[in-house]
C-alpha cells in the first residue's frame, strides 16, 4: 500500500526540480512563486499521505495545484480546462488518489513524446458519490491494454480496489478521441455537509 501510495513521487520530483532549476537560471519571475506552489504539494506529500483519509475539496486543491505546475513547466504545450460542480463539503478522500490519477495522464503524454496535451477535468458530487472525469485528445487508455504489471494506470487501479472494495466504478473510452476516464466513488461522510456550487478553476 506504501508503494501505490508514492508511486508517482520520484519522477514528479525530479521533473519539477528541473524546471525549477531552468526558470532560476534564465532569471524568471515566475521562480519564487513556482518554488512556493511545489512547496505545498510537498507539504501535502510528507504530512498528509500518511492519514488514511483527507478532505475532498483539500485534495482537489492538489490537483489544481499539480497541474498549475505541469502548466507552468509546459508553456505552449499543456492546455487544461478544470470544471467544478456541487462539491460537498465533508466528505472524505485518501490522499493522493485523484492525483495520481492525473499524474498517470502526463506521464503517458511525456512519455510518448507528443508536443501538445488538451486535458479536460471534470468533478461533481452527489449525495456520497463523487463523479471524476478525465478527457484526453492524446490517447492515454489505449496503453492499458497491454496489461503490463508495472503500467502506472494499473498501480493507480489497484489502490482504488484495495481502498474502496465494492465502492467504485470506472469506465475508459478510447475508439475515438478525445480519450476519457470516468471514475464514480462513494466517499466517506463527516457531518451534514454544505454543497460548493459551480466553479470554475482558471490556472495562472
Amino acid at each position: 500500500m506504501q508503494l501505490l501510495k508514492t508511486q508517482f513521487q520520484p519522477h514528479f520530483l525530479y521533473d519539477s526540480l528541473q524546471h525549477i532549476l531552468f526558470l532560476i537560471r534564465t532569471r524568471s519571475e515566475e521562480s519564487a512563486s513556482t518554488v512556493l506552489k511545489l512547496s505545498d504539494l510537498l507539504s501535502y506529500i510528507l504530512y498528509e499521505n500518511e492519514k488514511e483519509s483527507v478532505s475532498l475539496e483539500k485534495e482537489l486543491d492538489m490537483v489544481k495545484a499539480y497541474v498549475g505546475l505541469k502548466k507552468r513547466f509546459y508553456p505552449g504545450q499543456v492546455k487544461i480546462q478544470f470544471d467544478q460542480q456541487a462539491i460537498k463539503h465533508e466528505l472524505r478522500i485518501a490522499p493522493l488518489l485523484l492525483v495520481s490519477l492525473v499524474e498517470d495522464c502526463f506521464e503517458n503524454f511525456l512519455r510518448s513524446g507528443k508536443r501538445k496535451l488538451d486535458l479536460a477535468i471534470n468533478i461533481k458530487t452527489e449525495d456520497k458519490e463523487l463523479y471524476f472525469h478525465l478527457e484526453c485528445k492524446n490517447s492515454f487508455v489505449i496503453e492499458l491494454k497491454n496489461n503490463k504489471p508495472q503500467h502506472q494506470w494499473i498501480k493507480s487501479f489497484k489502490r482504488i480496489e484495495m481502498l474502496y472494495p465494492g465502492r467504485y466504478h470506472i469506465e475508459m473510452a478510447s475508439e475515438n478521441e478525445p480519450s476519457s476516464l470516468l471514475l464514480i466513488l462513494e466517499l466517506d461522510e463527516i457531518g451534514s455537509g454544505i454543497k460548493k456550487e459551480n466553479e470554475e478553476f482558471i490556472l495562472s
